[in-house]
């Protein structure tokens, strides 16, 4: 899978995620979330968002990413 692909399943799983809560079906929702968190945990390790979560739980830990 391509990097955009990825992000587009990403996004994807959000709509779905939003849609689902929208209809009151939380359960499902979290079953998008939860593929929504791992698509996103296979970004590759150079993705400016994974490297941008790394300084910002590097700076909540009170470190330096």
């Amino acid at each position: 899978m391509t990097s955009a692909q990825r992000e587009r399943l990403i996004a994807a799983c959000g709509r779905h995620m939003l849609a689902c809560y929208a209809a009151g079906d939380r359960e499902m929702a979290k079953c998008w979330l939860a593929a929504q968190n791992a698509a996103i945990r296979e970004r590759d390790q150079g993705c400016f968002f994974m490297l941008e979560g790394d300084k910002a739980r590097a700076a909540a830990r009170g470190g330096e990413a």
